[in-house]
């Protein structure tokens, strides 16, 4: 009984692990939708400012906030909204 309580415990561990491992990483399709919705504000040079956005940050919430950091006060708080990191 101890064995397999050892094994939950570690599987448990496990999923929270990769739970805050993917919080953390930038999939290159994240990157592109935001890409895409920063274009509307930025046009084309909305792919250069995620690329260094992307290379920076450790996680997708710090990415985002560099992303908009880019933009007018109005337009930074319409575009969090848009992309979900609105109410933070």
């Amino acid at each position: 009984m101890q064995r397999r309580d050892g094994v939950v415990e570690l599987l448990a561990a496990l999923v929270v692990a990769a739970q805050l491992l993917a919080e953390g990483m930038l999939e290159q399709a994240f990157v592109d939708q935001i890409a895409g919705r920063l274009a509307v504000y930025l046009g084309p040079i909305a792919p250069i400012v995620t690329r260094k956005a992307a290379r920076d940050a450790k996680t997708r919430s710090e990415f985002v906030r560099r992303v908009a950091d880019s933009l007018g006060t109005q337009e930074r708080a319409a575009f969090l909204r848009e992309v979900g990191y609105g109410d933070s």
